[in-house]
Parts: structure tokens; C-alpha cells; sequence
């Protein structure tokens, strides 16, 4: 999955801001600055690197430099408001100081993303606390609470060891073609039709999406579809079969293979699961 450069103009030593709209669209992207994403409203489709998980309300993650990323809003839910407290820095901040050091760990670590839990009580206020701070205080801010996220061992990795971003070409399709594709879930999406929006043959296309992404090109919309029918299932009362068709699935059998093949568990048990 090819990713746009983002480039981010600092005032100062630490870019910060609060992002809320009622959509999170589509947008891959990396930057050589270290990023720290909060979500405090919504709920969606993150992507760093090879990985795609759901997010929702609390999410907080680390994103190393050049991580491509991207949070994408449920489809199913776009009057919900979306809110997100974003952080960036360049590591270089930190390396004139011998007691930062262990930090060096933590920057390096990211570059796969790292996804923190059991935040809301120490790690998330701090992060809420730099909308009302000045510069000089955002500095310090910022240096509390790296230091609280390398002692912090409720984490996990995203993206696949293996999986390395080919900085070097530059390919606007795959942009392009990650957008349609998250825009047209409900819909029917053939190797064959979307090859043909950017001029391939069907065997040339399922090679380059496999290189640039790390998923097959089916592979990558069953994940898409049945984390998108996993909000259904919590969030509305829905039948089976009508989620199923929703999330872009053309009979019920077909949704409940591929969803037990992904989650190891039937519909019906992930939604009692979650009661």
C-alpha cells in the first residue's frame, strides 16, 4: 500500500492538535516524525504498516517514523463524531540528554506501531492535559509521559516484524485504489472490476496489491468487511443474514465461513460475547 509524504510544519518543538469531524476518511500517509494518536470519540479501522484492527474510544497508539498509517471511520457510522488528540515530535528532541536514553528503545519499537491498553486512568490524562498547556509546558508534558510509556507494559505491536514500507516508489494507485475499496464495502468488488479502475490484468493486479500491501486482495477485503460486520453485531440489532448483506457478503453461509476463519468463533458467540 503506497503512502503519501506527509510533510509537517512545526511552530515549535512539538506539533499538537486535536482532530474532530464526523468522518475519519481515508488518508495513508507517513512522516518521519514519531507520532502519539489518542481516540477519544469514535470508532473504526486503524492501519499501521501491515496490520488492521478496529479502534474505538481510548485508543492509543505510538507510531514510529515513516510508519504509514491511517484511521478509517466505521461507514456504518458516519454521523458519530470522531475525535482524536495527536502528538509529533522528531526523536532528535531527546538526544542531547543521557537520561532519555531509554527512549531510544521505545522510538525504535514504534516503527512497527505500538498499540497501548489500560490507559484511561494515567497515560490519557496526561495526553488531554496538553490542550490547555503552553509550549514550555507541553515540553514537559511530553517528557512525562514518554517516560510513562516505556514503563508502560500493557502493549502490543501491530505490523508484522517482516513487514518493511518500500520508501523508494512512489505509486498513487494503491491510494487510490485502498480508498475505493474502503468507500465500497456493501458492494460487490472483483479482482477482475477493480483491476480494471487501474488499467491491470487480474493476475498482474493480485501480485502488486499482495507487494504493496502484505494482504491478497481478497484476503484484504474479508478483514475490511467482517470488522465492519463485528461493529454491527454490538452496535445494532441487526439479523445475521442483514449484516451479512450489509458488509457487502452475497449469502449468509459465505459470511459465517470467512467470519469464523478470522474470529475462530460463529457470529452468533461473538455477539454473546460481547453482552
Amino acid at each position: 500500500m503506497k503512502a503519501h509524504l506527509e510533510k509537517i510544519h512545526f511552530q515549535g518543538s512539538i506539533n499538537f492538535f486535536v482532530r474532530e469531524e464526523s468522518h475519519f476518511s481515508p488518508y495513508w500517509h507517513y512522516h518521519p516524525e514519531i507520532e502519539i494518536t489518542l481516540i477519544t470519540k469514535g470508532e473504526g479501522f486503524r492501519f499501521v504498516g501491515d496490520s488492521i484492527y478496529p479502534y474505538t474510544e481510548n485508543d492509543l497508539v505510538v507510531l514510529g517514523e515513516n510508519t504509514p498509517h491511517q484511521w478509517v471511520s466505521n461507514t456504518l457510522d458516519e454521523i458519530k463524531t470522531q475525535k482524536a488528540y495527536v502528538i509529533q515530535f522528531r526523536k532528535e528532541l531527546f538526544q542531547y540528554f543521557k537520561e532519555c536514553y531509554p527512549m531510544e528503545t521505545l522510538f525504535r519499537q514504534s516503527q512497527r506501531g505500538i498499540q497501548f491498553f489500560d490507559v484511561k486512568n494515567n497515560l490519557m490524562p496526561r495526553i488531554l492535559s496538553f490542550e490547555q498547556a503552553n509550549g514550555i509546558q507541553r515540553i514537559s508534558l511530553l517528557f512525562e509521559l514518554l517516560n510513562q510509556l516505556v514503563s508502560h507494559t500493557e502493549k502490543r505491536f501491530l505490523s508484522s516484524e517482516e513487514y518493511k514500507y518500500p520508501l523508494t516508489v512512489r505509486d498513487d494507485r494503491f491510494v487510490k485504489i485502498n480508498d475505493y475499496i474502503l468507500n465500497h464495502l456493501d458492494r460487490k468488488l472483483t479482482v477482475a472490476y477493480v483491476a480494471e479502475k487501474c488499467n491491470m490484468v487480474p493476475q498482474s493486479f493480485c501480485r502488486w496489491f499482495k507487494k504493496c500491501s502484505g494482504h491478497s486482495f481478497v484476503g484484504f477485503v474479508n478483514i475490511m468487511r467482517i470488522e465492519m460486520a463485528c461493529q454491527s453485531l454490538v452496535n445494532t440489532n441487526g439479523s445475521i443474514q442483514q449484516i451479512a448483506l450489509n458488509s457487502g457478503f452475497e449469502n449468509v453461509s459465505h459470511f459465517n465461513r470467512t467470519f469464523k476463519s478470522l474470529k475462530q468463533m460463529t457470529p452468533t458467540e461473538f455477539k454473546k460475547s460481547r453482552e
